[in-house]
């Protein structure tokens, strides 16, 4: 099989890549044909050499690639200018969040274009994990506090402070979701002392989230505390919250906007929303995508005009490229490989690899995505659409 990886151009800011040496020398080694855009690594640090060491041959073009390739392997969805190169008999291998509202015209194009379409984050193992979302979850989940944190501060924020571990002065985070992100988020904001507020649906959740941070939270002496999610009690913790981060995630659907607009009156101004779930389309009405070059937007209560510091970084971490490309190959290498050796019979016969299928033979199938972007005359069941 050819398979083929081309430099990420989404924002011009993406830093990470579809493949490493490790995994191109494990294919060659399986007989497959790895192309490699001249580049491609580069803002991971990884040199063309080092991939032409490991069997990959160098192309000048990234169209070159895209069109000798049977399986396509990136991180990011396709950008528009990508749109040409989708075609039947290509396989797509990467991040995809088509059930963001910024995606539709993405979800037409590959509707038209025919091939098929495998996203890492809706693969999901039996027990509801998802391995190949889980690895950027917890570097975004680590990372969105360092940013949070660095616009909460002067000289780039309002309320010109930090979260601490100074004897009442610590801060408050407030996390809603309490999956990977939101127990990454956890962890770093434990580490610097902060009052930590973790809102969670699952009361089982709940509980393994306290076993896991509790002794975080004693050794450092900061304060934790692990609610159920409610509207409630949402509104009463974004009164007096320093940071926010949003870390939902709905399995190939849009992330429920549980922050309204008019919740910013409440708020404390220089407060600094970190909405991780913008691939997913935001937990705020007023969500919307920002980039790496500029990570922040100044939202303003209507009612109040106080002023909150907004993040909505889509692709987090980008600002660590090379620890976030390793660990994403880490995870997706033993994907690819079953991919390469068996085809699309290989992912349909492992029930965890086969939920990552959202779009194939012209129709959506994942029903959330096609619900979305109002396309459910496109959606055909998966079983079906392989009969």
């Amino acid at each position: 099989m050819k398979i083929g990886t081309v430099t990420e151009i989404k924002d011009n800011t993406e830093t990470r890549v579809g493949l490493t040496p490790q995994s191109v020398k494990e294919l060659t080694a399986m007989g497959h044909e790895i192309l490699v855009q001249r580049g491609a690594g580069t803002r991971s640090q990884i040199s063309d050499e080092e991939y032409r060491q490991a069997g990959a041959e160098m192309v000048d073009n990234a169209s070159e690639v895209w069109e000798r390739v049977d399986l396509m392997v990136k991180v990011k969805e396709p950008q528009k200018k990508e749109f040409q190169y989708l075609r039947e008999k290509l396989t797509l291998f990467t991040y995809l969040h088509l059930a963001n509202p910024n995606n539709k015209e993405l979800t037409i194009a590959a509707i038209e274009s025919k091939g098929t379409f495998i996203a890492y984050e809706t693969i999901a193992l039996e027990d509801g994990t998802t391995p190949l979302l889980a690895p950027m979850s917890e570097v975004a989940g680590q990372r969105i506090i360092d940013i949070a944190s660095s616009y909460l501060a002067s000289p780039h924020g309002i309320a010109n402070k930090i979260i601490n571990r100074i004897k009442d002065m610590a801060g408050k985070v407030l996390i809603i979701g309490g999956g990977v992100v939101g127990e990454n988020s956890a962890y770093s904001a434990l580490g610097r002392g902060a009052d930590v507020i973790i809102l969670e649906l699952k009361e089982e959740q709940r509980i393994k989230l306290a076993q896991r941070l509790q002794p975080l939270a004693d050794a450092f002496g900061a304060n934790l505390r692990i609610l159920e999610s409610t509207r409630e009690i949402l509104g009463k913790e974004l009164e007096d919250s320093d940071i926010i981060i949003g870390s939902i995630y709905i399995k190939g659907a849009r992330a429920d906007r549980l922050i309204k607009t008019e919740m910013l009156d409440i708020m404390k101004e220089g407060t600094v929303i970190g909405d991780v779930a913008i691939d997913q389309g935001g937990i705020c009405e007023f969500s919307q995508i920002t980039n790496i070059k500029n990570p922040s937007v100044i939202v303003t209560g209507p009612q109040t005009g106080k002023k909150i510091v907004y993040l909505g970084i889509p692709n987090i971490p980008a600002t660590v490229g090379s620890t976030a490309t390793h660990a994403l190959n880490a995870a997706t290498r033993e994907y690819i490989k079953k991919f390469a050796q068996g085809g699309i019979n290989a992912v349909l016969s492992d029930p965890a690899f086969k939920q990552g299928i959202n779009l194939a033979k012209g129709y959506i199938t994942l029903e959330p995505v096609a619900k979305e972007h109002g396309l459910e005359d496109k959606f055909m069941p998966l079983d079906k659409a392989f009969e």
